[in-house]
C-alpha cells in the first residue's frame, strides 16, 4: 500500500492499477530493476531500469533501459534523483536514455551517460498543418502559446507526398501467428547494416507488440511479387500532445525495409496513412523518429538534435537505428 500511495500522489488517484501492468509486463522482458528511495518510512523516488540486448557494429551487447524515473515534487532539490539514477548507472552495463527531460538529461551526464547516438522527431502532417506551424512559431518569438482554431485539410498533405511507384506493392495486416521466427529473422536482416539497433528476436517482439499493456498497435507488411520487403509497426490513432497542440496523430513504432527494396520511408508513411484514410479515420499527423523526407514537415527540436545517453564506452554512433518502439517511447499518452 506504501508503494501504491506512493505512486498516485505522483501521477494521480487511480493511475496505479494501469502502471502495474506495465511493471509486471517489464518484468516478462527477462530482467527488470525498480529502486525506490526512502525518506521518514515514506517511498519518495524510483528510477528503473529493463535489459535488451543491442547489435552495435555487428557484435551483441547487454543493454539496460532507464525507464520511469520520478521524485516527489516536495522532495526534489535533495538530489534524490541523482542518487536513484547514479546506482542504475553502476549497476547496469549500458545504461542508456533516449527519451528524457531536460534537467534529467544533466543527471545522466553527470553519472556517466554520453552522448552515442543522435535523432530528431518529426511531425508529418496529413490534415492539419498550418496551424500547428503558426503556434510553434509564435510560442518560440513570443515565449507563450497562443491557440488558433484546428483547419483541418482531410488528408491534404499526404496527397502531397503519395508515390506514384506503389501500385506493384500489396499490403497485408499482420496477425499474432506471424510474429515468429521469420519476422525476427527479416527484421535482423533489414537492420545488418546499422551500426546501432536493438535485437528484435521473436522473443523480444511478441514481448513488445503482442504482450504490451499500454498500446494498441497495428502491425503490416508489404510485399511486392509475393516477397516481403518491408514492415511497419504503428499504433492506433489517438490523441496526443507535439510540439505545442493536441492533435490526432498515429506514432510510427517501426519502419524497417530490407535494404535491397526500392520502397523508401516517405512509401511507408503513405501506406500507413492509406490504412487509416479505407477505414475512414480522423488523422492529422504521423510521428516518427525515422527521417523519410516527408513535405512538409516538423522537425523537433528544429535544429539541435536530441542524444541517446549511454554508458558504453565508444564514439558517437553513425547509421544507428532507434525508433518509438526502443526503451518505453512507444506509450500513447493523453492530453
Amino acid at each position: 500500500m506504501r508503494y501504491i500511495s506512493f505512486f498516485e500522489m505522483f501521477h494521480g488517484a487511480g493511475s496505479f492499477q494501469q502502471r502495474r501492468e506495465r511493471i509486471h509486463w517489464y518484468f516478462r522482458s527477462g530482467n527488470f530493476k525498480l529502486l525506490v528511495a526512502v525518506a521518514d518510512n515514506r517511498y519518495v523516488g524510483q528510477s528503473c531500469s529493463y535489459k535488451t540486448t543491442a547489435i552495435i557494429h555487428g557484435k551483441e551487447q547487454e543493454w539496460w533501459w532507464g525507464v520511469d524515473s520520478f521524485v516527489l515534487e516536495e522532495m526534489r532539490g535533495r538530489g534524490i534523483g541523482k542518487a536513484l539514477q547514479k546506482k542504475l548507472h553502476e549497476d547496469c552495463p549500458n545504461f542508456s536514455s533516449a527519451s528524457y527531460s531536460s534537467l534529467n538529461g544533466i543527471i545522466k551526464k553527470k553519472c556517466g551517460g554520453h552522448e552515442i547516438l543522435d535523432y530528431h522527431r518529426y511531425y508529418c502532417p496529413v490534415s492539419c498543418w498550418l496551424t500547428l506551424y503558426s503556434e510553434l512559431v509564435l510560442k518560440k518569438v513570443i515565449s507563450r502559446k497562443i491557440a488558433f482554431p484546428r483547419i483541418r485539410l482531410p488528408y491534404c498533405y499526404s496527397l502531397l507526398n503519395r508515390p506514384q511507384a506503389t501500385g506493384k506493392y500489396t499490403i497485408n495486416e499482420l496477425v499474432p501467428s506471424d510474429y515468429n521466427d521469420q519476422l525476427s529473422a527479416f527484421v535482423e536482416e533489414c537492420l545488418r547494416n546499422s551500426s546501432f539497433h536493438i535485437h528484435r528476436s521473436n522473443t523480444y517482439l511478441r514481448w513488445k507488440y503482442l504482450q504490451n499493456p499500454s498500446i494498441k498497435y497495428i502491425g503490416i507488411e508489404i510485399k511486392n511479387n509475393g516477397q516481403r520487403e518491408a514492415v511497419v509497426f504503428f499504433t492506433d490513432v489517438y490523441k496526443g500532445k507535439y510540439t505545442v497542440s493536441a492533435v490526432m496523430v498515429s506514432k510510427i513504432l517501426d519502419a524497417i525495409i530490407l535494404p535491397e527494396s526500392s520502397l523508401t520511408q516517405k512509401m511507408l508513411l503513405s501506406f500507413v496513412v492509406e490504412y487509416f484514410r479505407k477505414r475512414g479515420t480522423k488523422l492529422d499527423g504521423l510521428l516518427t523518429l525515422i527521417p523519410s523526407g516527408y513535405w512538409p514537415q516538423i522537425q523537433y527540436p528544429a535544429s539541435h538534435p536530441s542524444y541517446m545517453l549511454s554508458t558504453l564506452h565508444a564514439p558517437l554512433l553513425e547509421n544507428g537505428y532507434l525508433a518509438y518502439s526502443d526503451q518505453d517511447m512507444e506509450q500513447m499518452y493523453e492530453h
